[in-house]
């Protein structure tokens, strides 16, 4: 009988501590699924759906809102997609809690949702810190209501502007036609009105999507040209340094929707005749700068990671800019955008925009040839609308005056 229960006790033990295991990485998969490698600069969109109970916080003395079961849904242009393949349950950090003052407001909350109290594999903590998490980086929570909205924010004792709720939309109804379906965690009880947050995420994102987040077919149709010019010098070895860097992106019916111009901060080590030559030709100062290289940098590849799937022109005035400016993206440009060197389609500076950047010293404006990277994107935006090169069903090389069908490679060839 001993051994029988020693054996019981400890397949028992490897059975729990395989659960737990299995329950740390889905919490894992779930923590980093925002990580900075996939966050790009275009915000991402989750509904979620949670329940909960009320118990004692012993150590402030206060009563406060614990989340049960969580789960949540990813929105993006195709729909509603299910992240994790079943709800975040947590376990029950104190048992004790269950027969405080606050047992009646435990049993409301706790026994409504028909999922035990000794049921759950992960730690409140970890929940919370991974919510934490992801609205901290570019994700957006939004929840069925204002109650909801107000509870997910007291769990994570943050009042994040990052949780929404659906149902300041106008005309939000959601009320589901049929009774929605709960998961494995439940335990039905007679004439008990279920909550299952995990069901119900699905039910509340399809809702969202189709009401609210779902692109109209027009705006599925639209794509983007980018225009870029840039400055810099290079050092006795030959490696080029990028001072000046500027981005604008148009979408098909003329509309900017990205803009800027980026100085970038240099080392004290550029200081001397090396950049002396560049100063005389484009007079910024060495010291000038908005930004740090490396933010530069991460600013660009997450706007080409953004853009990607409908971007398809990058017009730049010549090749060298093109050739440096395809050496400060991570991963190469997709094949489907195409590169156009506006000086081999006859392209002339109508030079009727000056801008300063803020950077180029006053006597430089005066008397040097326009070269702020700003005035030059600029001028190619009037251009480019003049001729209606942004709307790319409308630029075929037909149309070009002396066109060279080399020229409008795929990046892959450069």
């Amino acid at each position: 009988n001993n051994k029988k229960r020693l054996k019981s006790n400890f397949k028992l033990k490897f059975w729990l501590n395989d659960k737990q295991y299995v329950a740390k990485k889905i919490l894992k998969f779930f923590y980093h699924l925002y990580s900075e490698e996939k966050i790009t600069t275009m915000n991402r969109i989750c509904v979620v759906d949670f329940n909960g109970y009320i118990r004692k916080n012993r150590s402030l003395g206060v009563s406060e809102f614990v989340i049960k079961e969580f789960s949540l849904c990813d929105i993006s242009d195709n729909g509603p997609k299910i992240i994790l393949k079943e709800p975040i349950v947590t376990r029950h950090e104190d048992a004790d809690d269950l027969f405080t003052m606050d047992k009646s407001k435990n049993y409301e909350f706790l026994y409504a949702t028909g999922i035990k109290w000794n049921k759950g594999s992960h730690d409140v903590s970890e929940l919370k810190n991974a919510i934490i998490r992801m609205l901290s980086e570019t994700t957006t929570f939004y929840v069925e209501n204002d109650r909801k909205r107000k509870l997910l924010q007291s769990f994570i004792s943050q009042k994040s502007d990052k949780i929404k709720s659906l149902s300041s939309f106008t005309n939000f109804d959601f009320q589901p036609k049929e009774p929605l379906r709960t998961c494995s965690f439940h335990y039905l009880l007679k004439n008990q009105n279920i909550h299952c947050a995990y069901f119900r995420t699905i039910a509340l994102a399809d809702y969202a999507y189709k009401n609210y987040f779902k692109l109209k077919p027009y705006e599925h149709k639209k794509t983007y040209v980018a225009l870029v010019d840039l400055n810099g010098y290079k050092n006795p070895n030959g490696k080029f340094y990028l001072k000046e860097l500027s981005i604008k992106i148009i979408n098909s019916n003329g509309e900017v929707t990205y803009d800027k111009v980026f100085v970038i901060k240099l080392l004290r080590s550029h200081i001397g005749d090396l950049y002396s030559s560049y100063y005389k030709n484009y007079g910024i100062p060495w010291d000038a700068g908005d930004h740090r290289l490396y933010y530069v940098l991460k600013e660009l590849n997450d706007l080409i990671d953004e853009y990607k799937e409908n971007l398809k022109v990058i017009f730049v005035r010549n090749k060298t800019i093109y050739k440096i400016f395809s050496q400060l993206t991570v991963d190469p440009l997709p094949p489907s955008i195409k590169i156009v060197y506006l000086n081999k389609i006859n392209y002339k500076d109508p030079q009727v925009v000056t801008r300063n950047c803020g950077h180029h010293i006053e006597d430089y404006l005066k008397i040097s040839e326009e070269k702020c990277a700003g005035t030059h994107t600029d001028n190619i935006l009037l251009w480019i609308l003049e001729k209606e090169y942004h709307d790319y069903n409308k630029f075929r090389y037909e149309t070009l005056i002396d066109f060279d069908k080399s020229i409008l490679k795929s990046s892959n060839y450069l």
